[in-house]
């Protein structure tokens, strides 16, 4: 086992023991930090116009957090606001956090145990290791926040003979105040056969001829399904039209679709409209016409990744 393979199993082993102990759906980050011995500052902070600035001395993007290394460690997140202050945050907080915020607590709480389990401090941006150890805490931070058995629950609630699917996703990340990405990355861990993509749908060039196009902004999926990963662009106006029809849409069986100019594949497609996209950008297109969450899940080969695969999706009644 490597190195870094080493860290990131006793990070997952962390997190686990962590949540572990958890009631409820939330796990409470600042109770977390507490039982750590870390304390959460909240600094505000106003640019010279008293508006939110999208920039912050201390921090590359709203929202961030710094750890500091100190006698008693702190982790100081950083918000926009007509005041500039600092509160020193309590347990009782927990619901005043944004869903980011939370987030951040979680990928610093983890910088914390390297240094304090390992010796290792955070990567210096720029740094050839850089990008890798920020995924290694994402990892961390995303297990954290929403524990296994937290989407076992779910799954369960559901019932053997349903598939979950993006209308899933958006009320179980509100109940465990997490970003949709956030819980549907930890999702795939343990359901497989499943996918999920946030897509951009206008007019681009492709070929030097003006085409509709499919952009994928971010994409999470079990290892077990094809779909496109994130920064690509998929040119099926078959989809295109489809989702660009209604706002929402649940469960469409699309057979033989293809994603890469082979033999396709059969799905249930799920989606729904997407009206905050502020902070992504385009890589392809000319103008947008539509942003969505999508679902995508595979009719042969869906269930539990512990589990062999099953047909229940086989079941389920085409909707046309």
């Amino acid at each position: 086992m490597t190195e870094a393979s080493q860290l990131a199993f006793s990070l997952s082993k962390r997190a686990e023991d962590l949540s572990g102990g958890v009631v409820g759906d939330a796990v409470p980050m600042l109770q977390i930090a507490s039982e750590l011995g870390i304390e959460v500052m909240l600094q505000t902070y106003r640019d010279r116009r008293g508006k939110s600035n999208e920039q912050h001395p201390e921090s590359h993007r709203v929202g961030d957090a710094a750890l500091i290394y100190s006698q008693v460690p702190k982790i100081k997140l950083f918000r926009s606001s007509v005041h500039s202050e600092e509160y020193l945050l309590s347990n009782f907080d927990e619901e005043y956090l944004t869903y980011r915020e939370r987030f951040s607590i979680a990928h610093e709480i983890a910088h914390w145990l390297c240094y304090v389990d390992h010796g290792i401090e955070p990567s210096r941006v720029g740094s050839k290791d850089y990008w890798k150890n920020e995924k290694l805490m994402d990892d961390f931070a995303g297990q954290l926040i929403v524990p296994s058995k937290v989407v076992q629950k779910r799954l369960r609630s559901l019932g053997s003979d349903v598939v979950p699917n993006i209308h899933h996703i958006f009320g179980w990340a509100i109940s465990s105040r997490v970003s949709v990405n956030v819980f549907a990355k930890q999702f795939v861990r343990v359901f497989d056969g499943i996918g999920f993509l946030l897509i951009f749908l206008g007019n681009g060039k492709h070929r030097g001829v003006t085409s509709k196009i499919i952009e994928v902004v971010y994409s999470t999926k079990s290892e077990n399904i094809d779909i496109p990963n994130s920064y690509s662009k998929i040119m099926n106006d078959r989809i295109f039209n489809i989702v660009s029809d209604t706002d929402v849409g649940k469960n469409i069986k699309l057979c033989g679709v293809n994603f890469r100019e082979k033999l396709g594949g059969d799905y249930f497609l799920s989606w729904r409209k997407q009206e905050d996209y502020r902070q992504y950008k385009t890589r392809y297109l000319d103008n947008i016409t539509g942003v969505f969450w999508t679902s995508w899940a595979a009719v042969k080969r869906i269930g539990n990744s512990s589990k062999e695969s099953n047909t229940l999706l086989d079941r389920m009644q085409t909707l046309e």
